[in-house]
Protein backbone atom coordinates (compact mmCIF):
# COMPACT_ATOMS: atom_id res chain seq x y z
CA UNK A 1 0.00 0.00 0.00
CA UNK A 2 3.10 2.20 0.93
CA UNK A 3 4.52 1.66 -2.34
CA UNK A 4 1.26 2.28 -4.03
CA UNK A 5 1.06 5.82 -2.73
CA UNK A 6 4.52 6.76 -3.37
CA UNK A 7 3.60 6.59 -7.25
CA UNK A 8 3.93 9.58 -9.01
CA UNK A 9 0.81 8.78 -11.29
CA UNK A 10 -1.30 8.47 -7.77
CA UNK A 11 0.39 11.41 -6.77
CA UNK A 12 -1.41 13.40 -10.06
CA UNK A 13 -4.72 11.49 -9.52
CA UNK A 14 -4.82 12.60 -6.38
CA UNK A 15 -4.37 16.13 -6.33
CA UNK A 16 -6.75 16.51 -9.53
CA UNK A 17 -9.33 15.50 -7.72
CA UNK A 18 -9.45 17.60 -5.26
CA UNK A 19 -8.72 20.07 -7.11
CA UNK A 20 -11.91 18.76 -9.46
CA UNK A 21 -13.94 17.98 -6.57
CA UNK A 22 -13.25 21.31 -4.80
CA UNK A 23 -14.04 23.58 -7.50
CA UNK A 24 -17.68 21.88 -7.46
CA UNK A 25 -18.11 22.49 -3.48
CA UNK A 26 -16.98 25.38 -3.32
CA UNK A 27 -19.26 28.28 -4.67
CA UNK A 28 -18.43 29.89 -7.89
CA UNK A 29 -18.43 33.80 -8.02
CA UNK A 30 -21.53 35.08 -9.04
CA UNK A 31 -21.81 37.94 -11.73
CA UNK A 32 -23.11 41.30 -9.76
CA UNK A 33 -25.43 43.63 -11.74
CA UNK A 34 -25.04 47.00 -9.36
CA UNK A 35 -27.71 49.79 -10.11
CA UNK A 36 -26.50 53.32 -8.82
CA UNK A 37 -28.48 55.59 -7.41
CA UNK A 38 -27.84 58.10 -10.47
CA UNK A 39 -28.43 55.21 -12.75
CA UNK A 40 -31.82 54.22 -11.05
CA UNK A 41 -33.05 57.75 -10.82
CA UNK A 42 -32.17 58.31 -14.56
CA UNK A 43 -34.37 55.33 -15.69
CA UNK A 44 -37.38 56.78 -13.48
CA UNK A 45 -36.51 60.07 -15.49
CA UNK A 46 -36.27 58.75 -18.97
CA UNK A 47 -39.79 56.29 -18.27
CA UNK A 48 -41.74 59.66 -16.84
CA UNK A 49 -40.86 61.67 -20.36
CA UNK A 50 -41.84 58.94 -22.10
CA UNK A 51 -45.29 58.57 -20.62
CA UNK A 52 -45.50 62.26 -19.61
CA UNK A 53 -46.72 61.92 -16.33
CA UNK A 54 -45.43 60.70 -12.90
CA UNK A 55 -44.87 57.05 -12.29
CA UNK A 56 -46.94 54.87 -10.05
CA UNK A 57 -44.97 52.44 -8.02
CA UNK A 58 -46.27 49.48 -10.22
CA UNK A 59 -44.66 51.35 -13.45
CA UNK A 60 -41.64 52.60 -11.64
CA UNK A 61 -40.59 48.80 -11.00
CA UNK A 62 -41.37 47.75 -14.19
CA UNK A 63 -39.48 49.97 -15.59
CA UNK A 64 -36.63 48.85 -13.62
CA UNK A 65 -37.37 45.20 -14.23
CA UNK A 66 -37.02 46.11 -17.91
CA UNK A 67 -34.09 47.85 -17.28
CA UNK A 68 -32.48 44.62 -15.78
CA UNK A 69 -33.61 42.18 -17.90
CA UNK A 70 -32.04 44.45 -21.05
CA UNK A 71 -28.92 44.25 -18.93
CA UNK A 72 -29.05 40.99 -18.34
CA UNK A 73 -29.44 39.99 -21.50
CA UNK A 74 -26.85 42.46 -23.55
CA UNK A 75 -24.37 41.02 -20.67
CA UNK A 76 -25.44 37.33 -22.11
CA UNK A 77 -25.47 38.25 -25.79
CA UNK A 78 -21.67 39.92 -25.11
CA UNK A 79 -20.17 36.78 -23.37
CA UNK A 80 -21.74 34.38 -26.22
CA UNK A 81 -20.11 36.13 -28.62
CA UNK A 82 -22.81 38.35 -30.69
CA UNK A 83 -21.14 41.08 -31.25
CA UNK A 84 -18.90 39.74 -33.60
CA UNK A 85 -20.89 40.59 -36.07
CA UNK A 86 -20.08 42.94 -38.28
CA UNK A 87 -23.25 44.72 -38.52
CA UNK A 88 -24.55 44.47 -34.76
CA UNK A 89 -20.32 45.16 -33.72
CA UNK A 90 -20.38 48.66 -36.15
CA UNK A 91 -23.87 49.92 -34.11
CA UNK A 92 -22.48 48.71 -30.96
CA UNK A 93 -19.19 50.86 -31.67
CA UNK A 94 -21.05 53.82 -32.98
CA UNK A 95 -23.21 53.84 -30.14
CA UNK A 96 -20.48 53.84 -27.37
CA UNK A 97 -18.82 55.97 -29.73
CA UNK A 98 -22.04 58.75 -28.79
CA UNK A 99 -21.83 57.74 -25.37
CA UNK A 100 -18.33 59.04 -24.71
CA UNK A 101 -18.46 61.54 -26.35
CA UNK A 102 -22.12 63.02 -25.39
CA UNK A 103 -21.00 64.96 -21.97
CA UNK A 104 -18.35 67.53 -23.67
CA UNK A 105 -18.25 70.58 -22.18
CA UNK A 106 -19.05 73.90 -23.78
CA UNK A 107 -16.53 75.70 -25.18
CA UNK A 108 -15.88 79.50 -23.76
CA UNK A 109 -16.67 82.33 -26.58
CA UNK A 110 -12.73 83.04 -26.46
CA UNK A 111 -12.49 79.42 -27.07
CA UNK A 112 -14.36 79.16 -29.66
CA UNK A 113 -13.43 82.45 -31.95
CA UNK A 114 -9.84 80.72 -31.62
CA UNK A 115 -10.84 77.64 -33.44
CA UNK A 116 -12.89 79.57 -35.86
CA UNK A 117 -9.75 81.63 -36.79
CA UNK A 118 -7.56 78.92 -36.76
CA UNK A 119 -9.96 77.63 -39.70
CA UNK A 120 -11.31 80.21 -41.07
CA UNK A 121 -11.74 79.04 -44.77
CA UNK A 122 -13.34 75.95 -43.48
CA UNK A 123 -16.45 78.36 -42.63
CA UNK A 124 -15.72 80.79 -46.15
CA UNK A 125 -19.23 80.41 -48.12
CA UNK A 126 -18.36 78.20 -51.34
CA UNK A 127 -17.89 79.60 -54.81
CA UNK A 128 -20.38 79.48 -57.26
CA UNK A 129 -20.47 79.38 -60.90
CA UNK A 130 -22.72 80.29 -63.95
CA UNK A 131 -22.36 78.43 -66.81
CA UNK A 132 -23.01 77.37 -70.30
CA UNK A 133 -22.44 73.55 -71.57
CA UNK A 134 -23.11 71.73 -74.37
CA UNK A 135 -22.90 67.94 -75.20
CA UNK A 136 -22.07 67.43 -78.69
CA UNK A 137 -24.54 64.30 -80.02
CA UNK A 138 -22.73 63.59 -83.54
CA UNK A 139 -19.34 63.20 -82.90
CA UNK A 140 -18.15 63.19 -86.31
CA UNK A 141 -18.35 67.03 -86.14
CA UNK A 142 -16.10 69.50 -85.69
CA UNK A 143 -14.38 69.88 -82.41
CA UNK A 144 -14.72 73.18 -81.27
CA UNK A 145 -10.96 74.92 -79.86
CA UNK A 146 -10.45 76.58 -76.85
CA UNK A 147 -11.53 80.57 -77.27
CA UNK A 148 -13.97 79.45 -80.17
CA UNK A 149 -17.87 80.05 -79.84
CA UNK A 150 -20.06 77.50 -80.07
CA UNK A 151 -22.21 77.02 -83.24
CA UNK A 152 -26.29 76.44 -81.93
CA UNK A 153 -27.01 73.16 -84.23
CA UNK A 154 -29.03 70.26 -84.10
CA UNK A 155 -26.38 68.17 -83.88
CA UNK A 156 -25.95 69.31 -79.98
CA UNK A 157 -28.02 69.41 -76.73
CA UNK A 158 -27.04 72.82 -74.60
CA UNK A 159 -27.91 74.11 -71.02
CA UNK A 160 -27.49 76.81 -68.37
CA UNK A 161 -26.58 76.49 -65.22
CA UNK A 162 -27.11 79.67 -62.53
CA UNK A 163 -25.13 80.43 -59.23
CA UNK A 164 -24.12 76.49 -58.69
CA UNK A 165 -21.61 75.34 -56.37
CA UNK A 166 -18.53 72.61 -56.81
CA UNK A 167 -20.79 69.91 -55.09
CA UNK A 168 -23.87 70.87 -56.98
CA UNK A 169 -21.76 70.45 -60.17
CA UNK A 170 -20.12 67.09 -58.99
CA UNK A 171 -24.00 66.20 -58.41
CA UNK A 172 -24.62 66.92 -62.22
CA UNK A 173 -21.47 66.34 -64.00
CA UNK A 174 -19.46 64.07 -61.87
CA UNK A 175 -16.28 64.48 -59.86
CA UNK A 176 -13.46 63.99 -62.61
CA UNK A 177 -15.44 66.54 -65.12
CA UNK A 178 -16.30 69.01 -62.67
CA UNK A 179 -12.61 69.25 -61.76
CA UNK A 180 -11.54 70.11 -65.54
CA UNK A 181 -14.41 72.54 -65.48
CA UNK A 182 -13.61 74.45 -62.41
CA UNK A 183 -10.25 75.29 -63.33
CA UNK A 184 -11.12 76.65 -66.58
CA UNK A 185 -10.52 80.11 -67.90
CA UNK A 186 -13.82 81.72 -67.53
CA UNK A 187 -15.69 83.42 -70.79
CA UNK A 188 -14.19 80.72 -73.26
CA UNK A 189 -15.44 77.27 -74.69
CA UNK A 190 -13.51 74.19 -73.01
CA UNK A 191 -13.50 70.83 -73.89
CA UNK A 192 -13.76 67.98 -74.50
CA UNK A 193 -11.93 66.77 -71.26
CA UNK A 194 -10.38 63.89 -70.53
CA UNK A 195 -12.10 61.24 -69.13
CA UNK A 196 -14.99 62.62 -70.66
CA UNK A 197 -18.41 60.86 -71.48
CA UNK A 198 -20.08 60.17 -74.60
CA UNK A 199 -20.84 62.48 -75.86
CA UNK A 200 -18.28 64.68 -75.55
CA UNK A 201 -19.13 67.79 -72.96
CA UNK A 202 -18.03 71.32 -73.44
CA UNK A 203 -18.44 73.92 -70.99
CA UNK A 204 -18.10 77.82 -71.37
CA UNK A 205 -18.02 79.68 -67.60
CA UNK A 206 -19.75 82.86 -67.41
CA UNK A 207 -19.38 84.28 -64.01
CA UNK A 208 -17.26 83.00 -60.77
CA UNK A 209 -18.17 84.40 -57.17
CA UNK A 210 -15.63 83.56 -54.62
CA UNK A 211 -16.90 83.05 -51.30
CA UNK A 212 -17.41 85.87 -48.98
CA UNK A 213 -14.72 85.88 -45.93
CA UNK A 214 -16.70 84.47 -43.23
CA UNK A 215 -18.29 85.95 -40.16
CA UNK A 216 -17.63 84.85 -36.94
CA UNK A 217 -21.48 85.52 -35.40
CA UNK A 218 -23.43 84.93 -38.56
CA UNK A 219 -21.38 81.19 -38.70
CA UNK A 220 -21.31 80.78 -34.64
CA UNK A 221 -23.83 77.53 -35.18
CA UNK A 222 -21.57 75.94 -37.46
CA UNK A 223 -18.58 76.75 -35.81
CA UNK A 224 -19.38 75.37 -32.73
CA UNK A 225 -20.99 72.23 -34.57
CA UNK A 226 -17.23 72.21 -36.02
CA UNK A 227 -15.85 72.45 -32.84
CA UNK A 228 -17.62 69.28 -31.22
CA UNK A 229 -17.03 67.52 -34.06
CA UNK A 230 -13.22 68.27 -33.55
CA UNK A 231 -13.36 68.00 -29.78
CA UNK A 232 -14.97 64.41 -30.33
CA UNK A 233 -12.59 63.13 -32.97
CA UNK A 234 -9.74 64.29 -30.20
CA UNK A 235 -11.34 62.68 -27.30
CA UNK A 236 -12.09 59.50 -29.14
CA UNK A 237 -8.35 59.20 -30.20
CA UNK A 238 -6.86 60.15 -26.35
CA UNK A 239 -9.34 57.22 -24.98
CA UNK A 240 -8.39 54.86 -27.61
CA UNK A 241 -4.65 55.59 -26.65
CA UNK A 242 -5.08 55.04 -22.95
CA UNK A 243 -7.15 51.75 -24.19
CA UNK A 244 -4.25 50.54 -25.99
CA UNK A 245 -2.08 51.45 -23.43
CA UNK A 246 -3.85 49.11 -20.34
CA UNK A 247 -3.91 46.15 -23.28
CA UNK A 248 -1.17 43.39 -24.82
CA UNK A 249 -1.92 43.70 -28.60
CA UNK A 250 -0.55 40.29 -30.79
CA UNK A 251 -1.21 40.39 -33.87
CA UNK A 252 -0.25 36.93 -35.51
CA UNK A 253 1.54 36.82 -39.15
Amino acid sequence: MNIFLKQPAVHFLLIAGLIFWGSRLLPSEQPTLIISKATYEGIVSLEQARKGSTLTRQETDQALQTYIDNELLLTDALASGVHRDTTLAQMIIRKHKAFLTATLPMPEDDELKEFFEQNREQFRAPTRYSLNYRWQKNQTATLLKTSQTADNNQSSQTGHLVDVTQEQLSAYFGTVLTQHITQSTPGSWHGPFVDDPQPPLWVQITTTLNGADPDFNEQRDYVLDAWRKDQATRHLESYLHQLKQQTRIEVES
